[in-house]
C-alpha cells in the first residue's frame, strides 16, 4: 500500500531497482528459460468486456483521465473506446486493435497491442481469482505514474435501480487542474429506487475532513451507472465498481465502491495471496506523485507482508517488504497495522467475495503516512508471486 519515506525509515528491506526502459516497437529475444507462455484463444481469461477507469500523471506535470471500455475478442482482436481529460481538454476516442497474450511464471499476463494507428501498446495485467476484476502494472516506466483498474461487464446482465442497493463502501482518488489533490473513502447507501446518501471522510492535505451528502443515480442500457456526478461500470452481482467523473474539464479522478458485508468475514478470507496496485502524492507544497505494484502474502493470523516496487514523478524508485498485522471485522472492515486507530471504518475493507480489498493510506487514515493522499485496491490473485520483478513498457 502507500508506504510513506517514514514507513522506508521504519523497515530496512529496502532496495534501490533500476528499471530498463525499452521502446514501445521492442521485440522480445528468443529465450530459451522463459517461462511466459501462450494460452489457448479459449483459455485466455480476459475475454470479454471490461469497463475501466485510467489516472495518469507524467513527471512534466501532466495530468490525464481515461473511462471507458476495452474488449478482448476471442479471434484476437479488439475494441477501446473511451472519454478522455488530457490536461484539461475533453475528448471521446475509439480505436480497434489485434492482439497477443503471454501468460507469466509469475500469475501476470503480458498483453501486446497493435492499435488502428499503428503504434505499440505493451501492458502487464493482472486477473482477480474470480475473473470480475483486472489491473495493470502502473509503475513500470520513469517517466509516468498510473492506476488502471478494470471490472468485468456481464453482457447477458440487465440491471435495474434495484440491483444497486443497500450500503457501499467507496474509495476516490482525485486531482485538479491546479494541482491540489485529494483521496477519500466513503459509505454510501442507495436506496433501490433512485436516491443516496454518502458519508464521505477525506484528505486534501489539511488533515481529515468529513462530510454527508445526498444525490440521485440512473442506470443506462449500456451497463453505466450515474451516481451524481459519477458514471460508473459495475460487475454482473454489483459488488463491485469502477467510476469517474466525466464531462468535467477540472477534475481528474477514479473512484471504486465494494458492497459492504457482502458476507461474513473473518481472518481466513485474506489468507493468501494479492495483486496490488496504489497511486497518490507526497507533500502538497511540492507534490510528488507515486505509482505502485506488487504483491500481499497473507497467512492465516492476519500476517500480511507487502511486497511493493515504487516509482515516483521525481525519478526516485524503490522496492519495499512491509509486514503488517491485520484484523477483519464481519463487515470486511481492517484494521491494525497500517490502519490508523482514528481512521474511519470504512477506510481500509474487503468485499466481493472475499476478492477485493479497498486501502486509503493516506494520512490520518494510516498510520505510515506523513503528508500524503493516496490510495491502493488489491485484488485476489492466488498465483501470482514476486510480481516486483518483472517490468513492461508502455
Amino acid at each position: 500500500m502507500s508506504v510513506s519515506q517514514r514507513a522506508l525509515g521504519l523497515f530496512t528491506i529496502i532496495i534501490m531497482t533500476l528499471f530498463i526502459v525499452a521502446g514501445c516497437n521492442h521485440e522480445n529475444e528468443d529465450n530459451p528459460e522463459d517461462t511466459n507462455i501462450a494460452p489457448p484463444a479459449s483459455d485466455n481469461l480476459l475475454l470479454g468486456r471490461w469497463g475501466y477507469s485510467r489516472l495518469r500523471h507524467k513527471n512534466s506535470g501532466q495530468w490525464a483521465l481515461k473511462f471507458g471500455e476495452i474488449i478482448f475478442n476471442e479471434d484476437g482482436t479488439g475494441s477501446n473506446q473511451w472519454q478522455q481529460n488530457n490536461s484539461g481538454a475533453l475528448q471521446a476516442v475509439n480505436n480497434t486493435f489485434s492482439y497477443s497474450v503471454l501468460k507469466g511464471s509469475d500469475g501476470s499476463f503480458i498483453i501486446t497491442r497493435l492499435e488502428s494507428d499503428g503504434s505499440t501498446k505493451v501492458d502487464r495485467y493482472v486477473l482477480s481469482d474470480d475473473g470480475q476484476a483486472l489491473i495493470v502494472d502502473g509503475a513500470a516506466t520513469s517517466d509516468r505514474q498510473f492506476l488502471w483498474v478494470g471490472v468485468k461487464i456481464a453482457e447477458d446482465t440487465r440491471f435495474s435501480l434495484a440491483d444497486l442497493q443497500g450500503d457501499y463502501y467507496g474509495l476516490d482518488y482525485r486531482t485538479f487542474l491546479n494541482g491540489t489533490t485529494s483521496a477519500g473513502s466513503s459509505l454510501i447507501n442507495f436506496d433501490g429506487h433512485g436516491e443516496f446518501t454518502i458519508q464521505i471522510t477525506f484528505n486534501r492535505g489539511s488533515g481529515l475532513e468529513q462530510i454527508n451528502d445526498s444525490g440521485v443515480y440512473s442506470v443506462s442500457a449500456s451497463h453505466q451507472f450515474m451516481v451524481g456526478p459519477f458514471t460508473g461500470y459495475f460487475n454482473a452481482n454489483a459488488k463491485f465498481g469502477v467510476a469517474s467523473i466525466l464531462n468535467n474539464d477540472n477534475i481528474f479522478n477514479s473512484h471504486f465502491y465494494l458492497r459492504k458485508a457482502d458476507q461474513s468475514y473473518e481472518l481466513a478470507d485474506i489468507e493468501g495471496q494479492w495483486a496490488f496496485v496504489g497511486f497518490g502524492d507526497h507533500d502538497i507544497t511540492n507534490p510528488n506523485v507515486r505509482a505502485e505494484f506488487g504483491h500481499i502474502n497473507c497467512d492465516a493470523d492476519g500476517q500480511c507482508l507487502f511486497s511493493l516496487r515504487i516509482i515516483r514523478s521525481d525519478g526516485t524508485v524503490d522496492t519495499i517488504a512491509v509486514t503488517e498485522q491485520l484484523t477483519l471485522a464481519a463487515d470486511g472492515s481492517l484494521s491494525g497495522g497500517l490502519v490508523a486507530s482514528s481512521a474511519p471504518s470504512y477506510g481500509a475493507v474487503v468485499g466481493s467475495g472475499g476478492n477485493i480489498m479497498l486501502i486509503n493510506t493516506s494520512t490520518g487514515f494510516s498510520d505510515v503516512n506523513s503528508e500524503d493522499r493516496a490510495i491502493g485496491l488489491a485484488i485476489r490473485c492466488s498465483e501470482c508471486s514476486s510480481l516486483i520483478l518483472e517490468q513492461t513498457v508502455h
